[in-house]
């Protein structure tokens, strides 16, 4: 596995902008917001879903710079309280973030990064972390 930004490459060339794993027993809803096509994820990245099954958990895999500290990552779901996992600098992380999504509920689903950085001088978007996949199960 690649322990870097470029770890992200695709499988099929062309995931959802938001990256679901296909196992994920949802139905995304709609754009998500702060999701970049090469998986760049903004600070504040807003999607949608509508539960197949029950959902009791996410995963988040993602990678955040070597240059900044821990990464710290609030999950909000809908209008509920957050919760706050931290990922460390430099390597390739999986937060897990428990969940309660009843069978065909939809929920929209806030992620909250406790910063974010420019990318590069070439590269002037504003990003938090790099994302592989959100598996929702």
């Amino acid at each position: 596995m690649v322990d870097g930004p470029d770890f992200l490459a695709a499988p099929d060339g062309s995931p959802h902008p938001a990256r679901f794993d296909p196992e994920s027993r949802i139905m995304p809803l709609g754009e998500p917001v702060g999701f970049f096509p090469d998986g760049w994820v903004r600070a504040h990245a807003v999607f949608s879903v509508r539960a197949l099954d029950r959902i009791t958990s996410m995963s988040l895999e993602m990678w955040s710079p070597p240059d900044i500290e821990p990464l710290s990552i609030t999950m909000k779901l809908s209008d509920s309280t957050g919760v706050t996992l931290t990922a460390p600098a430099g390597r390739i992380a999986v937060l897990q973030f428990p969940l309660d999504i009843p069978a065909a509920a939809e929920r929209t689903i806030e992620l909250i990064a406790d910063q974010e950085r420019q990318l590069s001088d070439r590269d002037r978007r504003r990003a938090a972390y790099k994302l592989r996949c959100i598996g929702l199960y």
